[in-house]
């Protein structure tokens, strides 16, 4: 079969991408090894209802001020309406540090008093740097420093950066420690200038809506179909002569036709998949990759009835004095998370959620998890939930009365649902803004192209698709 662009892999990114290819009439394919689309951020059924498996919050809440928000960008390529997803504001989070805490809303002005009391010295330094900050295009500009130095140089003070830089790491960065300046304006500007909220219905609906985009489009998803091999065009054929189009074989040994490819598969998965092993092994593999518990059928949300904890939507918590982001020497970093509560989004007398959760994140070590048999995997599991469960109570004291039911992530599972090697979240620290290749007709989307959560990911399918639109008119 023939068809003018095959997407491999169908979470954010290439849905996104299939969608806006569809509705300008080109013929497009998803392919999808999986049985469900979504990939990491997917959602599953147990016991009568859907959870979702990776999404904590999104970014770039829909109702902000934003002149240029990336959002309404996405629903106006996409035409998609916000009002399908039902969306819902987080009421407050917090960032906690030994000694330090910031809270902070989708009031970006909630936060600004934050800094005045707490660090009353640095909040005309603070107010300097978000005016001086950059204004963002569909995607990052990378290659314009780090952030942290950025941040040492606005503001001086190491507690004050330490606070601010740690969600937005949380929520986006391939690199230890620190992340590329571009990647980090836009963040920021997604997280504390925007802010956050969640869809009522979890992640199914804003995939089920692109899936529905793709249908009526005429795209074709293929699901549970992996993909074997990439022959870019101009390679030897199996009959010896040269290709016109470039070809995708399938697991099964079928063959696709296609004028271009596009792969969220990451870089170095997808130089492997068109046989360029050696380049493949000279991209870095990402470090970062998260342990992750969930919490089911619990009552409330992050707090004591009442206080003022029970407002926090998302805490991001770091216990050691010593900054730190990077890979740990063991299975998982107990003492730096995240807890991201469901119920806490959205208007306090409203309906709650389907099902509320509380999902707990953790920095966590591909190597250790992978090399773990079958048996030692599932007790290692158990005791890292029940750990993460108990360091996270910390900061939510009433989290571990209210666990009925859970279940557990870990770096062996991203990486068999997003192929990207190591278990890394958010693909390689080498990115490719152009979503270039070697091979002119296969271009990246997705993590490795700069598309880091979930609205990154879409802003990646959408800004490629467009590219791709653009070289076949």
């Amino acid at each position: 079969m023939v068809y003018d662009a095959v997407i491999v892999g169908a979470g954010p990114a290439g849905l996104a991408a299939a969608a806006r290819l569809a509705h300008f009439g080109r013929r497009v394919c998803v392919l999808e090894r999986q049985r469900r689309a979504g990939g990491l951020n997917t959602f599953y059924h147990r016991g009568g209802r859907w959870f979702d498996a990776g999404l904590h919050a999104l970014t770039n809440w829909p109702a902000s001020g934003a002149a240029r928000s990336p959002w309404r960008f996405l629903m106006r390529q996409l035409r998609m309406r916000t009002e399908e997803f039902d969306p819902q504001p987080q009421t407050m989070s917090e960032v906690i540090f030994p000694g330090a805490s910031l809270q902070f809303t989708n009031d970006p002005r909630f936060l600004e008093d934050q800094i005045a009391k707490r660090f009353p010295q640095r909040v005309d330094a603070y107010r300097r740097f978000v005016a001086d900050l950059p204004d963002y295009g569909a995607l990052p500009a990378y290659g314009s420093g780090t952030a942290r130095a950025a941040l040492e140089a606005a503001l001086s003070d190491p507690r004050l950066i330490n606070l601010l830089l740690w969600p937005v790491l949380c929520y986006g960065a391939a690199t230890e420690d620190d992340m590329d300046y571009g990647m980090f304006v836009a963040l920021f500007r997604s997280i504390f200038l925007e802010g956050l909220w969640r869809p009522r219905g979890g992640i199914r609906p804003l995939l089920e809506a692109l899936t529905r985009r793709i249908e009526e489009g005429g795209g074709e998803l293929r699901l549970g179909t992996a993909v074997r091999e990439i022959r870019p065009a101009g390679r030897d054929g199996d009959g010896g002569g040269q290709s016109r189009r470039t070809r995708v074989i399938l697991d099964d040994d079928g063959v696709i036709e296609t004028d271009s490819v596009l792969s969220s598969a990451g870089y170095r998965e997808t130089m492997r998949l068109c046989g360029a092993r050696e380049a493949a092994d000279r991209i870095p593999v990402g470090a970062i990759s998260f342990f992750e518990s969930v919490l089911f059928e619990v009552e409330g949300d992050c707090g004591s009835p009442g206080s003022e904890e029970e407002k926090r939507s998302v805490i991001f918590f770091h216990g050691p004095p010593e900054f730190g982001f990077r890979k740990p020497a063991g299975g998982v970093d107990f003492e730096r998370g995240v807890v991201c509560c469901s119920e806490a989004f959205g208007d306090r007398d409203a309906v709650s959620p389907a099902c509320p959760t509380i999902r707990i994140t953790h920095l966590a070590n591909h190597d250790f998890w992978a090399e773990l048999s079958a048996g030692e995997y599932k007790a290692r599991k158990r005791e890292a939930f029940d750990r993460s469960i108990a360091t996270a109570a910390r900061h939510a004291p009433r989290l571990r009365a209210r666990l009925s039911a859970g279940d557990t992530f870990t770096p062996r599972t991203i990486e068999r649902y997003t192929a990207h090697a190591g278990g890394a979240v958010y693909g390689s620290p080498l990115k490719r803004p152009n979503g270039a290749t070697a091979f002119p007709d296969v271009v990246l989307i997705g993590a490795d192209q700069g598309g880091v959560g979930v609205v990154g990911a879409l802003l990646s399918g959408v800004v490629m698709a467009n590219q791709c639109l653009q070289r076949a008119s």
